[in-house]
């Protein structure tokens, strides 16, 4: 995909992202906030891994050399993201629900290579931070009161303000950039906190990642129209 390509995939998806979650803040009667790992991550280190090329054929860290055995270690530290969620929920029966959500997320994760990546024999610290986008359809099965499996469909768009720090070089790296996703998950509720345990195993063309969030509900669209 060139870059005049990109760019415009990139605009007219933010405008339809854009008027669904006005949408969404007008008429959804659901809200939560959350805060979990930052999922993003794993997507942006795959971005960067292809550009410096420390990712094998199978999209695994490791150097271009021969050996498999040769390849990268790094630490995560700072790795957090928050959000808020909104939601809509159509109700088939009191155990089969559909869910049709829209979260918007600020992440920051600092990455620490002590062998360096790729080329680059220095030890390298990249702080990331990013922003989310990311509308959802999923069927919801209800196990009990408090607990549920589901799964569905996502797109996630996002965009980074990235540091990369080798020695004294300081460098900034930008992206965006756009997946679909397929997910499984469970949820259990904890109603007397009004809080949620959520776990989520995504899957794309790429790579498998995860998310681990506790959320809360919070009755934003109530207030709006008081």
């Amino acid at each position: 995909m060139n870059t005049i390509t990109t760019q415009v995939y990139l605009q007219i998806s933010l405008t339809f992202f854009m008027l669904v979650f006005s949408y969404y803040v007008a008429f959804s009667q659901s809200f939560q906030i959350y805060i979990g790992n930052n999922k993003p991550i794993a997507e942006i280190g795959t971005v960067y891994g292809q550009k410096l090329g420390f990712l094998n054929q199978n999209n695994n860290p490791g150097r271009t050399g021969n050996s498999a055995s040769n390849t990268e270690t790094f630490s995560v530290s700072n790795d957090y993201q928050i959000g808020i969620k909104s939601n809509k929920t159509i109700y088939y029966n009191r155990y089969l629900i559909t869910d049709i959500s829209l979260d918007l997320a600020l992440g920051s994760t600092t990455l620490f290579f002590e062998d360096g990546i790729g080329i680059f024999v220095e030890p390298i610290k990249v702080s990331s931070i990013n922003v989310e986008l990311e509308p959802s359809i999923s069927l919801r099965y209800k196990i009990c009161s408090d607990f549920s499996v589901f799964g569905g469909l996502s797109h996630s768009s996002i965009w980074t303000d990235d540091t990369f720090q080798a020695g004294s070089w300081r460098l900034k790296e930008q992206l965006n950039f756009g997946n679909f996703h397929n997910f499984l998950g469970i949820q259990y509720e904890i109603s007397r906190l009004d809080l949620s345990l959520e776990a989520k195993l995504f899957s794309s063309k790429d790579l498998t990642s995860y998310s681990i969030r506790l959320l809360k509900n919070v009755s934003l669209a109530a207030n709006l129209f008081k």
